[in-house]
């Protein structure tokens, strides 16, 4: 069933309409207003998935293009077929992205036609969803995925973007201005606002296409995500990271392989590049942690591999190396000692303008047995 509602103030109008819809055995008529801002209360209050709105254009305070922009904003899944004596409106009414537009007086056939059209689009969906999930990866780049491991494609930059900073806040709403100040800096308020109502629809209908239907919420002046059904590692990395010293072993391990390289790497968003560093010395801190397990336990072999995976993540982590070192004398590597000492001298003298200490000179050459330095 389709789940419809009316919205027009001519009366007799909505009433011809009403006996239309009510013939027709796939659509449930749920109600009818004569004033838009009676539908808007409507939309607030009720618990009803709506699918379509029928909807007039021109209407006294609020026209049916403001109207439908309002509804299409907020609630995910409903859509607009407009209804008008006017054909000038056409092209404003896709703007709004109706999926349908209608001259009155209605011819009943056509409307039947495209009534079953829509209604078929949108049952074909819903024997195609097989769960309501998506994953987030924010490590290493930023990539959404629905739970079969399909690729979830924005269709624009901007789209992608205003995912990945609702998501950034984890759940927490973020004030309009804020998206605006943040996505479209350079745009008029207007043009900026206009902007955000596209890419909010383009969101929301490729979420709705893999079967998400809460997701991207607006709350009055405010967005955010509703990630309580849904998977994002940086979210799970930050909740379990402030309990290492009581988790074991495996655990750290585990925590560890969610970090897949710099939080929302290479996407070059300026709002994102505190959180970047604070994951990276956060993992910094985990891998130190989990290196010092392994000594603790006198395994010295997956120690130095800890220190090596941290180096890899973190090219320019002085203390990874020092202490990686350190591990290699202990195991008397010799080869490594001198590639990873070499390195080592390298980055202070390159990226720190610096020089190793004559503490780890002395230990390195007595590891070496004067090699590196003969």
């Amino acid at each position: 069933m389709l789940k419809v509602i009316a919205i027009d103030d001519e009366y007799i109008a909505l009433e011809r309409l009403k006996r239309v819809l009510n013939k027709i055995d796939y659509i449930e008529l749920i109600d009818t207003f004569t004033e838009p801002e009676r539908a808007l209360e409507f939309f607030k209050n009720t618990k009803e998935k709506i699918d379509l709105v029928f909807l007039d254009i021109e209407m006294p305070r609020i026209n049916g293009l403001e109207l439908a922009e309002k509804i299409i904003d907020q609630y995910i899944g409903t859509d607009i077929v407009f209804l008008t004596a006017y054909d000038q409106y056409a092209l404003e009414a896709f703007r709004v992205h109706a999926i349908s537009y209608l001259l009155k007086p209605i011819d009943v056939e056509e409307m039947n036609k495209q009534l079953n059209h829509i209604y078929r689009k949108k049952q074909m969906a819903k024997e195609d969803i097989q769960n309501r999930k998506i994953f987030i990866q924010g490590f290493g780049g930023f990539l959404c995925k629905s739970q079969d491991g399909k690729m979830i494609k924005w269709r624009t930059k901007k789209a992608e973007e205003l995912v990945a900073l609702l998501i950034h806040y984890q759940g927490e709403k973020v004030s309009r201005g804020m998206i605006l100040d943040r996505l479209w800096p350079e745009k008029t308020r207007k043009n900026a606002s206009s902007n955000l109502y596209t890419t909010c629809y383009y969101v929301r209908k490729e979420l709705e296409k893999n079967g998400v239907e809460h997701f991207l919420v607006r709350d009055k002046e405010s967005y955010y995500i509703d990630i309580e059904e849904n998977q994002v590692d940086f979210i799970d990395f930050s909740k379990k990271i402030n309990l290492i010293q009581e988790k074991t072993i495996q655990a750290l391990l585990q925590l560890a392989n969610t970090y897949k390289g710099q939080y929302l790497k290479d996407m070059a968003y300026e709002w994102g590049a505190p959180r970047a560093i604070w994951f990276e010395n956060e993992y910094t801190s985990l891998q130190f942690e989990i290196a010092k397990r392994y000594i603790e336990d006198g395994d010295f072999i997956k120690a130095s591999k800890t220190m090596k995976k941290l180096i890899e993540y973190h090219p320019l982590c002085e203390k990874a190396y020092k202490k990686l070192i350190e591990i290699l004398i202990g195991l008397n590597e010799q080869e490594e000692i001198k590639k990873y000492y070499e390195d080592y001298v390298n980055l202070l003298e390159n990226e720190f303008e610096t020089v190793v200490s004559e503490e780890m000179k002395k230990n390195v050459k007595s590891a070496l047995r004067g090699g590196l330095f003969a």
